[in-house]
This record gives structure tokens, sequence and C-alpha cells, in this order.
């Protein structure tokens, strides 16, 4: 079963400081996809203008945040007493619970930030919320599927609380990619920009897709491309 959610049919919300594209909308209640897909419940792009923060989003289960900056930077705090900075080419995982709190701002440099953020659902309370960042550079993430973000911390990557991996790819024209899915995986693919062709459609900048019940998820550049992909382990 393939899922298509294209670059225009994501809501649109922007003033002149700042725009967010969501992929997924709880108030579209006609939406199949208004929850999300499987526990990915969070995939907004933002572009920040100095001194602008990210738009608060309610928590009101266990859920965690994985911030990915392409542009610019954000400084960060929390209602844990947690602050920092996220660089360009960073990836900040937050795992928080309701009444746990965190904000990110636009304060590095006169330039606009652009900013991804997923949300991941988590079906049970957490021993304690934290913070982790990593950063992983062009090169390393250049020709193939990089592992960011996991449950076991594989290839020294972020560390998440559930079966769930997060790959970044950097992709030359004509790579072809193949993530092989076993019974019960699935997975979401979101173009940061570029071009692909995924099952003989051209997907472009913005546009995503949802993969379940397939044997693979494959897809080949058609320009030079960024991606952010996410499976699923249902087992």
């Amino acid at each position: 079963m393939i899922t298509l959610r294209t670059s225009d049919q994501r809501r649109l919300n922007q003033n002149p400081h700042y725009r967010t594209r969501l992929t997924f909308d709880p108030r579209e209640l006609a939406d199949p996809l208004a929850n999300g897909f499987e526990s990915l419940e969070i995939l907004n792009e933002h572009w920040l203008s100095p001194g602008d923060n990210l738009p608060p989003y309610p928590h009101y289960h266990p859920a965690e945040i994985l911030i990915y900056v392409c542009q610019g930077g954000l400084a960060f705090e929390d209602t844990l007493g947690q602050t920092g900075v996220i660089r360009v080419g960073e990836f900040s995982l937050i795992t928080v619970e309701d009444g746990i709190r965190h904000a990110e701002m636009n304060a590095i440099g006169a330039h606009w930030a652009h900013v991804f953020e997923i949300g991941i659902r988590l079906n049970k309370n957490l021993n304690e919320p934290n913070h982790s960042q990593r950063r992983f550079n062009v090169a390393e993430r250049t020709g193939f599927l990089r592992v960011v973000a996991s449950q076991n911390g594989r290839g020294n990557s972020l560390r998440l609380k559930q079966k769930i991996v997060i790959y970044s790819a950097f992709l030359d024209p004509g790579k072809h990619v193949i993530l092989e899915l076993l019974p019960g995986q699935s997975g979401w693919l979101h173009l940061i920009k570029g071009e692909a062709v995924f099952c003989g459609q051209v997907l472009k900048s913005g546009d995503g897709v949802g993969v379940n019940k397939e044997h693979a998820l494959s897809f080949t550049a058609k320009t030079s491309t960024e991606i952010i992909l996410v499976s699923f382990n249902k087992s």
C-alpha cells in the first residue's frame, strides 16, 4: 500500500516572520493522514526569520521530537533547564511528556533558518525526559542511507526509545536506493530537496510517501536530492 502526500497538500501557515508546511494536520478531520502515518505524527518544515521561534506544538502524550537544521541555527531551552544551540547539519533529539515544554529560536546570525521537526508518538511513559544532539556532515550522508537515529544507537546515531530508524541522505542524480521492508515494517520517505522517481512517479521537493505492506521502499534520484526516511518496525 502506497500513500502519497504532495507538497501542495501540506498545510501552509505563514506570517512575515515565519513559514511552516505541515505534512500532517490534526485539524483536517476528513484527512486519513490527519494524525500522521504509523507513530509519525509530526513532519513540519519551518522557515524562521531572525529572532523567531518554532511554533509551539502541544504534547498530550509522551513523544520523541527530532529537529534537523538544514540552514542557519537554533537556540533552545526547555522547562527542565536544558539550553544549547543546534547548528546547521545537526540533529537534536528531545524526549518529552505532558507538562514538559521546549522552545527553539532562530538566534544565530541575521539569516533565516530552515528547520525540520519530526515527532513520533510514544505509547508508554518515559523514565525521564532527555535531550541528545549530534552532527552528521554532508560527506557521511552522501550516496547512501545514513542512520541518524535508532533504538540501539547503531552507527553512533541518536538513541530512540522505540523500534524506529531514521535515515538521512544526499543523493547524486541516478543514484538508486532500496530499503528492504520485512513483514510488519513500513516506511515514510520525505524529499527535502531535489527530485526522485518512485514507482514511476516523480517526487519533488516537499513531497512525501508512505509505504506499508510492501517488500521494499525503493527510489532513484533524478537530480541532486536530499531525503529523510523513517522506518517503522511494529513487531
